[in-house]
């Protein structure tokens, strides 16, 4: 029974009976131990009856770990992700440590890939940046590196995402032409983001070409809706539309809904800049409800942005500050560092209309320094012409008041 209990410790999770034999397959009568065992309070048994080896037992881990690591992390694979349609995320991280401490570099890195991706609708970037970089210990992956580089991106830390976005293109096998193009894809919203415009279009058409071929209709929605994303930057509107429609079309089709959130923002963006305000903000309404539904706080936080802004040019300013507020709010939390410099922008015109001129001053600061670290050109020039203009105002403000003094 000792030995039973021993290699039981290699889970931390309570695990299926079926689980708990595997890795005692040479004990003899193993089946008699875990009925004692479990009748002497030894083995804890869970409602839907798994059993977990209680850590306050005298008992240690056996000195084949690895071999016993690698025999416990195939079993759950087995039970908790081929023979059952959902893993739990707890189940999911058991089976990663487990395949991590065996150096199993095939269930590594598909259970890192499925938990980084999952994390990215839930603006988890630094864990899933913590959770690639163990499974690089052992695997250099170009599916890990790709995730590894998304979460990099999302944290604004743009050199990082680089880097990883180029290993990734470069270890990517030629037959998996599905994951290049979506490598590439994002290395040109990468692009876009550092205002390199050309070199975004170039990558985002050689992404489209790859998709084409192969008739990766998720992807090309993807892209289609980054494209439409450059045209409405370069004002080519009417065109933007054109590519997030098709882009949202696709989407319809398949049942993307993140990628719908997304689109239909950015469709509301174009509306607002046409003055069709109405349109917009139902667009937005449609995004910020689909975005709640599937707990994508990102999403979330850009739309409320968005919204804020509208509200901004209605003049109906406490709405737009609490709208800022909340936005900011949920971009510090998730550490969105882009959306945040954007954010502080808006709240810095804000005040300074209001008359606030040190706190629109200190927000423009704010906002600069994040869009330096980054390397957001875009964002930088946006945020020194603001600066521009109320120290010309406040110049001017100070000369009139002169002038009107006897």
């Amino acid at each position: 029974m000792r030995e039973m209990l021993s290699r039981g410790l290699v889970f931390e999770l309570p695990v299926p009976r079926e689980a708990l034999a595997a890795v005692c397959d040479t004990i003899p009568n193993l089946s008699h131990y875990i009925n004692r065992a479990v009748a002497l309070g030894l083995l804890e048994v869970s409602h839907d009856e798994a059993l977990r080896v209680p850590r306050i037992l005298p008992v240690q881990l056996p000195e084949d770990g690895e071999a016993l690591h690698k025999q416990a992390a195939e079993v759950l694979y087995r039970l908790w992700r081929e023979e059952t349609e959902t893993t739990t995320e707890e189940q999911g991280l058991e089976i990663h440590r487990l395949a991590l401490r065996a150096k199993v570099d095939e269930i590594a890195v598909e259970m890192a890939g499925k938990l980084a991706n999952g994390w990215k609708i839930q603006s988890r970037f630094r864990e899933a940046v913590q959770l690639c970089k163990s499974t690089l210990e052992i695997a250099e992956h170009y599916l890990v590196l790709h995730e590894l580089a998304r979460s990099h991106q999302e944290l604004g830390e743009v050199s990082k995402a680089q880097e990883y976005y180029q290993k990734a293109l470069d270890s990517c096998p030629v037959e998996d032409k599905e994951e290049k193009a979506a490598i590439i894809n994002n290395l040109g919203s990468l692009k876009v983001n550092r205002g390199e415009i050309n070199e975004a279009i170039a990558l985002f058409e050689q992404s489209l070409a790859i998709i084409e071929k192969i008739g990766n209709v998720q992807t090309k929605a993807a892209t289609l809706h980054n494209l439409g994303y450059l045209k409405a930057n370069t004002g080519e509107i009417n065109e933007a539309i054109s590519l997030f429609e098709q882009s949202l079309a696709i989407i319809e089709k398949i049942g993307n809904v993140q990628t719908k959130a997304a689109t239909l923002h950015q469709l509301g963006i174009l509306k607002a800049n046409r003055g069709e305000i109405n349109e917009a903000i139902a667009l937005y309404e449609q995004s910020l409800a689909i975005n709640e539904q599937i707990g994508n706080v990102q999403g979330k936080a850009a739309t409320l942005h968005e919204m804020g802004m509208l509200k901004a040019n209605k003049g109906e300013i406490e709405e737009a500050i609490a709208l800022y507020e909340q936005s900011l709010a949920i971009t510090e939390q998730i550490g969105n560092v882009q959306l945040k410099a954007a954010t502080l922008k808006q709240l810095g015109i804000l005040k300074a209309d209001r008359g606030e001129i040190e706190q629109a001053i200190a927000l423009y600061e704010q906002s600069l320094a994040i869009n330096e670290q980054i390397g957001n050109v875009q964002g930088k020039a946006a945020t020194l012409h603001e600066m521009g203009m109320l120290k010309a105002n406040f110049e001017d403000a100070i000369t009139r008041r002169d002038n009107k003094t006897p």
